[in-house]
């Protein structure tokens, strides 16, 4: 199954902080074999494994699918994000109609490329916000 997932991203993360896939799957907590699958693009990693790589990478987890560069946020930012995206959720698993697919529960790997990519969405709002309400004088025309 293909997904939009540039497989690579976590291999890039990997080798920037010098370890091989057994190092990063020790880490984690997870096998090599799921590190490989992840790597390859074969599988997507599930929630736990995806919210463990952002952590011990600092970064999103839209940026560990490998969907885009991030602009800098500021921890309050930050927490904001969390917070839009943890409302998002509350409000859809609310919804007994929300979270299905064809009238069937989404699988965890399908509910977590739907996580990452409302916080993708979220995190592109918010950077386009920061854009628009910038005073001129501060922003960077370099």
């Amino acid at each position: 199954m293909e997904h939009d997932m540039h497989p690579n991203n976590i291999r890039k993360l990997r080798e920037s902080r010098g370890l091989t896939q057994m190092q990063l799957a020790e880490h984690l907590g997870v096998s090599f074999q799921a590190v490989s699958t992840w790597e390859k693009g074969v599988k997507v990693p599930r929630s736990g494994a995806l919210e463990k790589l952002a952590k011990f990478f600092g970064v999103s987890r839209a940026e560990v699918m490998g969907w885009e560069e991030q602009p800098h946020f500021t921890s309050r930012d930050e927490r904001d994000i969390q917070k839009s995206l943890d409302q998002v959720l509350t409000a859809l698993e609310s919804s007994q109609q929300a979270l299905l697919f064809d009238g069937e529960p989404l699988d965890d790997e399908t509910k977590e490329l739907l996580i990452a990519s409302l916080e993708r969405s979220i995190r592109m709002a918010k950077a386009m916000a920061k854009e628009k309400y910038t005073p001129e004088k501060y922003k960077n025309h370099g």
